[in-house]
This record gives C-alpha cells, structure tokens and sequence, in this order.
C-alpha cells in the first residue's frame, strides 16, 4: 500500500531520490546487510544482473570484485563503492582517487590466471576458473572474437573528483593475451545519476519524456523495403538506434500495453551485447536477431507512397524484444564516438509492427512472440482463468486491486478502460490517498507461509509462478486441509496434495494472509529505529558507537527487536498454525470473518496500518481483536526464546535468514506455543494482553469463541 503521487511529482529527482533510499532500506532490513552490501544488492538488480546467476564475492580475498557473472561470451565484475548514512544520502558527493585503487587489482587477476593468489575468495576462484573454461574452449573450437570482461564501478556518489577521474582515464585498457584469446576489458563508472535514471525508466508510466514533454508518437526509418501486409500490419528494417533512442527517451512506457519482460542478463542478452561491441557483428545483426515486435494504436507511411522511407508509429508498444533494446541501451556507454557512428548507419532490427485491432486479442501476440528470453513465469500466467478470477474477486467482493502483472497498477490507472477485466475506476480503490493494491507475487509468498511453508517463500520465492515447481497449485488451485506443520513444512513425499481439495482459495484468507505480513513490518521497528529506541533507553547517547554496540549487545529488548524485524513471514506461518489448531480443515471458511475482526478489519477497509500499529504499541487490547491478541502470543514466544540458547545459535549462524526459517528456529517456537497453552489451560498467565485467553483457558477456544 503506497500514497498516491501526483503525476507532476512522479518523475522528479527528489522522489527518485526517496525510492532509491527505500529500495535500500528494504533490502538492509529484510535481508539483514549491511549498507555497503545493500548498496551492492541495489545496483546488481538495477544493472539488470541477479545474485542467483552470478556471484557475490564481496568481502575478505574478493581482489576488489564484489560481484561477477560469467558464461560463453564474456563476464560483467562489478566493484561498489557506497557510505552509511543515517537520514539522507548525500548525492552531491565525490569520489577521490583513493576510492578507485582497487580496480588495478581486477586487471591483475586476468594477467595472472594461470597464477591466482593463494589468498582469494572461494567463489571468485571458481568464477576465474570458469573464464579460463571458457577461454580455451574458444581456443579449441578456433574463435577468434575476443573475450570481453565489462567492469562497473559502481560508486554512491555524483562522480569522481577531476583528480580521481584523471587517474580513471589512464586505467590500462590494453587487450589482455591468454593462450591464442584476447581478453578485451572495459571500465564503465556507474554512478547515482545513472542508477536514479534506471528507476526513472522503471516509474515513468506516461507518454512523457525526462523533461515531461508529451512524447506519443516515434518514427522510425525504414530500411530497405516495407512489407504491407495489411493496412494494420507491416514488416521491416529499421535502425537499432532509433529503437535505443526511444527506450532512453521515455523508459519502460514503450514496453507497455503487454506483460512486462524480465530485464535480466541471459546468454541471449550477452551474445547482443558482444555482437554490437564488433564492427562486423553490427552489420551483421539484422541477419542474425530475432527482431521485435510492435503493438501501437495507429501507424502512419511517410514519405513517398510507393517506397516510404519512415513510420510513424502512435503509441508503441513493444512486446517482444524488449530484451534487444534494453541490451543495445546498455552496451552504448561502451562504444566509441567513431563506433557509435558505425552502429548508428549499419545496426538495423527486424521490425514488426501490428495495431491493436490487428488479431482478436492482442496478448496472444506476447506469448507466441516472445521466444528470445523467457518472460517472468508470473507474467506467462497473468490471463490464466484463476489469475483474472482472483483479480476480479478482490476488486468486486474485497476493494483491492490485484496486480496479476508487472506494471498492472500504473497500466490500469493511466487508462482504466483499456483494462477490460476491471468496470472500476482508479479512484474506487484509494481510502484517504492511500491505494489499496497488491501484488501477486507478495499474495503468493504471504499465502504460502500461511498454510506452514515459510522457508520455501523466502528462498524459492522466484519459483512461485514457475511451471517447473508445483507451487503455484499449492498455492493457487488447492485449499490444504493441513498446516505445513503437519507434513514438517515439507511437500515432497507427503500427502499434502492428496489431502488438500481442489480449488482456489478464499480471496479473504490470502489478503489475510498479506495484511499479516504488512502488519509485522510495520509493527516492528526497523534496524535503525530499533538502535534508537535501545540507545535512548540505556541512556547511552554520550557513548561513541564501539562502546553503544558493546551495550547493545548485551541487551535482550534490542536483540528480540532484531530478531523480529528478520521473521515477518514466520509470524504469518504462526498465525496460519493457530489457525489450522483451531478449525482444522474448516479454516478456509472462517477467514471471511477474520478479515472483518477489528484491526485486520480496518486495515482491509480502509488500507492504513496505522490504527493497528498504535494499538499493539500503546496496549489497547480489545477482547474481539485477534490480530492484536495472536501478535503479542507471538511476541512472548520469540521473547523467551532469546533468554534462552535460541539466541546464541542465532548469532553464531553463517547465514541468520535461513537459520529463522529453518526448524531450528520453528521447534523452539512452537514448544514456547504448547507452554504457554499449558498454562492458560491451567493456571492464570497475568500480562496486559492475555485476559481473553485465560477466559477462554486456550489459543484455539479463543479464536472459536470469536469466529464461531
């Protein structure tokens, strides 16, 4: 749930600004980095990389490559350079010449790999040894097209100083000799101006340019001979640079009206990229790509009528290709004036272009198009019946929007009645500027922690939607009968599907499912909050930080808050648990009613988590408030499991995230859960919030007694 921008504010600096800082502040808490590797995090996704693909070497040996992702064509190393910062970044910094003296170090790697340091980073040895791979399979098979390695320096900064970039200018760039295989290496400094324009081209939503000026119409120059296959479809040649330029011009807005492609490198996007660094493979690339496919409301023929030599296309859309662009836009930076020139006169796409009444139903177009790279599995199933159902169910029974696809919402509010699955307005789902939307992936994940399965969320979290996974039928086509518990939050070799009925789940109990996370990551302070509020009530602001952590880690209210900050979907899996405890199979027709039970009912209506919030911060507890009620069961669980040795095996694990959803956290978890159910059966257990269950002597004869 998020405010609603003005249109005018949407593109400006300063909100860019604020979502730049968001992105990292999410990934620091979620993820539990620190700055220095969020910062990494943030602008491996933003250059269009993924840490699954590549890999993260930052730290002790890392030789000053914090990331590298390698296959036939080449490697793309990035190297960071970021600052903490408390309220606001500073983006008017620069970088000095000692920030960049660890580039040298990369080029010396590929001078020596026959020769690595005995000191270097496991991962990255494996990832140089799999260049040297490559390097002599090129040798064997006699290619003589060199290897090319992009270094991006990417820096938390607006540049370098004059001194640093002098020094950035005499980098040794010389071709790098290995057997028979030149390895080509380029420098490309990266800095928040470029990161800031990426998302810049990720938010633009309207057919507005950087500088908000109307921009609906393109030309494109063709190239040889049109094919006029109708008045509504035609085929032909066009400039690459004409495309690159439209893309840089107004963003991702030229990949809508479709379902959005993932923008991730792949070894189709690097074999585009090491074509156009090449004099040869840029004339040669209309012959050996693919091409794109265009979707536009009208096109216009311009110049003479038997050979026009342009087309005007009126608002383009590109639904297959976009891969090519986005990769052709990024290998720009790398190319000379005189290349660039080159490029410009000899690099032309096969261009297809259709108007939006040229086939039934244009998005059968996306799906039989789409054959370079895979599309995003979520936006594959975005038109299965199940998806529009959902979407429907939540807008005409719950008042929410249901992003089925990327980009869903923006699309949808730009022109509601190009949206044929929806008769509302964009206004119908805002409450006091808030928009009451979610998206179907965060649906997905919340939903499977639900129903017990909280480890595969977080770390298969990519596969929800995948054909290879049996996921998206648990999650979508099923209504378990069991909580994950019960099958020891496995799904392989047990009865999960054999017990569970077919069909879909209630739309209730997944927006239940989503508030419930919402919640906790709203009712948990964050990592910065949490040191505020420790350092203020040791009262020791007069400390300097080495001593301040000294405190703090000795603090069991400060390690409870981080601990909790890091187990948002563990809460939502104990929610479920108690749920299924109370109702067993029949849970799936209660959760109607829990949406509408006090707090989780104001959120649902209105969107605004404030009220909840307030309420479990100043202890309001209303006996009919089960959201209020099962959060702080949850909060004297995890609290006696830090005082006791829960707490050591935390901090001693190598990777804390998987050790909180693994069941080394999950079994003390659950047995603090069967104590204190112990107790409210027999005895009185006196806190502020516990009334309605010593009332009603257990969990699960509480939530009976006010669900029914």
């Amino acid at each position: 749930m998020s405010q609603i921008l003005a249109p005018e504010d949407i593109l400006s600096n300063e909100v860019l600004q604020k979502l730049f800082q968001q992105d990292l502040a999410r990934i620091t808490e979620e993820e539990g980095l620190s700055h220095s590797q969020a910062f990494l995090r943030v602008s491996i996704d933003y250059l269009g990389y993924s840490p699954e693909k590549g890999v993260v070497s930052d730290g002790r040996g890392d030789h000053g490559v914090d990331f590298v992702e390698v296959d036939t064509t080449g490697a793309s190393l990035i190297q960071s350079k970021s600052f903490a910062f408390d309220n606001q970044i500073d983006f008017s910094r620069k970088l000095g010449p000692s920030h960049i003296t660890d580039l040298p170090r990369i080029r010396s790697l590929f001078e020596n790999l026959d020769n690595l340091p005995r000191k270097i980073n496991a991962h990255l040895k494996k990832a140089l040894i799999d260049i040297k791979h490559h390097l002599r399979s090129r040798s064997e098979t006699k290619r003589s097209d060199p290897f090319h390695v992009t270094v991006y320096f990417c820096g938390q900064a607006a540049a370098l100083t004059k001194a640093a970039m002098a020094e950035f200018n005499l980098m040794d760039d010389r071709p790098i000799t290995y057997g028979d295989i030149d390895i080509e290496i380029s420098y490309l400094p990266v800095f928040l101006d470029e990161l800031l324009d990426a998302k810049w081209r990720q938010s633009n939503t309207k057919w507005l340019n950087k500088r908000k000026q109307k921009r609906e119409r393109f030309d494109f120059d063709v190239c040889g001979t049109v094919i006029r296959d109708s008045p509504k479809s035609c085929v032909f040649f066009t400039r690459a640079s004409q495309l690159v330029k439209a893309f840089n011009e107004i963003g991702y807005q030229i990949f809508e009206p479709n379902v959005r492609c993932e923008i991730k490198n792949s070894s189709v996007n690097k074999a585009i990229r090491a074509s156009v660094l090449t004099r040869r493979g840029r004339e040669e690339f209309k012959h050996l790509n693919n091409g794109i496919t265009i979707i536009c409301d009208g096109f216009q023929y311009k110049g003479p009528k038997k050979n026009p030599t342009r087309l005007r296309v009126t608002h383009p859309g590109v639904i297959n290709g976009l891969q090519t662009i986005k990769t052709l836009a990024d290998s720009m930076p790398e190319l000379s004036h005189e290349e660039f020139k080159h490029f410009d006169t000899n690099c032309q796409i096969l261009t297809r272009v259709h108007t939006q009444n040229s086939v039934k139903n244009f998005r059968d177009l996306v799906k039989s198009t789409n054959n370079q790279n895979p599309m995003k599995p979520r936006n594959l199933r975005s038109n299965d019946a199940e998806q529009v159902l959902t979407e429907r169910y939540f807008s005409e029974r719950l008042g929410w929007f249901y992003e089925r696809k990327e980009g869903a919402w923006n699309a949808f509010k730009s022109d509601p009645s190009r949206w044929s699955t929806i008769n509302r307005k964009p206004q119908y789902f805002t409450h006091n500027r808030t928009v009451k939307k979610v998206d179907n992936e965060n649906i997905a994940q919340a939903w499977l922690a639900f129903i017990g399965f909280s480890q595969q969320a977080v770390d298969h979290k990519r596969y929800l939607f995948s054909a290879e996974h049996k996921y998206y039928d648990l999650v979508f086509l099923h209504r378990t009968s069991h909580h994950g518990k019960d099958y020891n939050h496995r799904m392989a070799g047990t009865k999960i599907y054999e017990d569970a009925v077919k069909g879909s789940p209630s739309g209730e109990g997944m927006l239940v499912a989503y508030l419930l996370r919402e919640f906790a990551k709203r009712v948990v302070r964050t990592r910065k909050e949490n040191r505020e509020e420790a350092i203020s009530r040791l009262h020791i602001g007069n400390l300097d930080r080495a001593a301040q952590e000294v405190e703090l880690a000795n603090d069991k209210e400060y390690l409870k808050g981080l601990a909790l900050r890091g187990m948002l979907l563990l809460f939502v899996e104990f929610f479920g648990y108690v749920m299924f405890s109370a109702f067993g199979k029949e849970v799936h027709g209660k959760l109607w009613r829990l949406l509408r039970n006090g707090s989780l009912g104001d959120m649902s209506t209105s969107g605004d988590l404030s009220v909840a919030k307030d309420r479990v911060r100043k202890g309001d507890y209303e006996t009919d408030d089960i959201l209020v009620h099962v959060w702080e069961l949850y909060n004297h669980c995890v609290s006696q499991m830090i005082v006791s040795a829960w707490l050591r095996e935390r901090q001693q694990a190598p990777n804390i995230s998987k050790f909180t959803y693994s069941e080394k956290t999950r079994q003390p978890l659950y047995s603090e859960l069967r104590e204190v159910n112990r107790i409210f059966k027999e005895r009185v257990l006196i806190r502020k919030w516990t009334l309605a269950f010593n009332e009603a002597r257990s969990v699960e004869q509480y939530l009976r007694s006010v669900l029914g």
